[in-house]
């Protein structure tokens, strides 16, 4: 038989990204994230294109599954896609260890040979060292974390960026050669409930990746010592005053904070009091764009220089 050789030289060409997607999660858990398809080609643009005739399924991996008009393969063979919904794709996969990501792509066809591209997106998991603080709304606490040697080797300065400081205040950052690094930081909680926050330490000279965590934020309910019932108009933006008394034997300073400044901002945020004395709080209750009757409750935290909460009163807010 005849033997021929061809040459054939490929050359990788850029990759159009419709969009990024990232996810911040806890290293070496199994995750299952939801993603939209892209649109579905109108029939005119499938007639056109031949497409008209063809079987309505999609393909994730190599396994396909019912669903209208579109095929999808994912470069990742460690990453189970599957459809979900008419226009969901579900993504199984292991998030990596911390501060890796891991990254794919997954492509959308609009035939079943894998040929006519219709749309890329970017598929991004960082893994990130996750830890549990428990607080109640209103305080805030400090907290220091450790950084052992091997994440900061080589490492002369670290910085510490928080993806929520109004959460997550960095206070100060030290590094030592053999014990590693240590950074203060400063947890407040405005909302009951659980919140995250992600930290991220940097090589301060080289800008290199040294750890990522994931900051679980657990807030209690706070001790309330007073309950205000107020009743606004919706639509109407409200001025109101509430008294407070310095209990004090001695001057005092105090700072006024909202749990929900979209809803009640403190217009006298510092308060300057004598010993015994009492002041007015002003309060600014914004416009409610409702249409409907409803409730909603607002913290209000007193606290003095020291960060103490001296007194949390709560804001019990009809709309009428």
């Amino acid at each position: 038989p005849v033997l021929r050789r061809a040459e054939v030289k490929a050359r990788s060409q850029p990759c159009p990204v419709a969009q990024t997607l990232r996810f911040f999660e806890t290293e070496g858990t199994a995750i299952e994230k939801i993603m939209a398809l892209p649109p579905l080609q109108p029939p005119t643009l499938r007639a056109a294109a031949g497409l008209a005739d063809l079987p309505t399924s999609l393909v994730g991996g190599f396994a396909e599954d019912r669903g209208p008009g579109r095929f999808a393969l994912c470069t990742d063979r460690e990453v189970h896609i599957q459809r979900r919904e008419e226009d969901e794709l579900a993504l199984r996969l292991l998030t990596p260890p911390s501060p890796q990501v891991r990254s794919f792509f997954v492509v959308f066809y609009s035939d079943p040979h894998f040929s006519r591209v219709t749309a890329v997106q970017l598929v991004e998991v960082m893994g990130m060292r996750s830890e549990t603080i428990r607080v109640a709304v209103g305080q805030s606490v400090d907290r220091t974390i450790c950084l052992p040697p091997a994440e900061v080797k080589g490492a002369t300065a670290v910085s510490m960026f928080s993806s929520h400081p109004e959460a997550i205040d960095v206070q100060k950052t030290e590094v030592d050669p053999e014990f590693g690094a240590k950074i203060t930081i400063t947890v407040t909680a405005m909302q009951v409930g659980k919140s995250t926050c992600r930290l991220h330490a940097v090589d301060a000279s080289t800008r290199r990746k040294l750890a990522a965590l994931l900051m679980v934020i657990a807030a209690d309910l706070p001790e309330v010592k007073l309950a205000h019932d107020i009743s606004l108009p919706v639509l109407t933006a409200t001025r109101k005053n509430l008294s407070y008394k310095n209990e004090s034997a001695r001057p005092m300073r105090y700072r006024v904070r909202s749990s929900d400044p979209s809803v009640v901002t403190v217009q006298s945020p510092e308060l300057v009091m004598p010993a015994l004395g009492e002041r007015m709080i002003d309060l600014l209750f914004h416009a409610v764009p409702a249409t409907l009757a409803y409730t909603s409750e607002v913290f209000l935290f007193i606290t003095s220089e020291d960060r103490a909460i001296q007194e949390t009163r709560v804001l019990q807010l009809t709309y009428t």
